[in-house]
């Protein structure tokens, strides 16, 4: 086969087409509306002719246009690496979140650790120690409080329903009356 009849088709796809088939996109440049050349993407097909010996006597070329597709590919690689870029800088900005978080909580306890009075956190209904006053650890020593319920931490001490319930307005008054009562005046 001979390129005479082939000259404006691109020499490499149709030697390729001549041995196998091949499909492949290019972007051509078409007169689009009155004249005016537009970018559009084109999907060739380069189909070879075979006679009954399998001698290539012709070939046969498919183009799809494909301009939507690839633009539609190329906006999303597009929005994929502008989304890969903001995980990036909003996972950068929870980690330094994150570590700021840490050293206020680290400032915290510094606080706590230093304060003279023996201040001990703790969180939930089961009381668990968040917080542990290095006096407070001192004073027990072979007991690991970090963690754990007051109550699991320290059995011996009396159960306290003041610690168990909710305490309300009405409680308060009357924990406060019990354990500090008005003095009465003298005459």
């Amino acid at each position: 086969m001979s390129f005479t009849d082939t000259a404006d088709q691109p020499r490499p796809p149709v030697e390729t087409a001549l041995r196998e088939s091949q499909a492949r996109e290019e972007a051509a440049r078409a007169d689009a509306q009155a004249g005016l050349l537009t970018l559009g993407y084109y999907k060739f097909t380069y189909q070879p002719l075979h006679d009954a010996l399998g001698q290539v006597t012709g070939l046969i070329t498919v183009g799809i246009e494909v301009t939507g597709q690839v633009l539609a590919r190329q906006d999303l690689q597009q929005l994929n690496h502008e989304l890969e870029a903001r995980v990036q800088l909003r996972t950068h900005e929870a980690e330094a979140a994150r570590a700021e978080a840490e050293e206020q909580r680290n400032r915290l306890l510094r606080l706590f650790g230093q304060a003279p009075a023996q201040i001990n956190l703790f969180a939930g209904p089961g009381h668990v120690w968040t917080l542990v006053h290095p006096h407070t650890q001192e004073l027990l020593p072979t007991r690991p409080l970090l963690g754990r319920p007051r109550r699991q931490a320290l059995p011996e001490l009396p159960s306290s329903s003041y610690l168990t319930k909710p305490l309300t307005r009405d409680k308060i008054s009357q924990l406060l009356l019990e354990y500090f009562p008005p003095t009465q005046a003298r005459p």
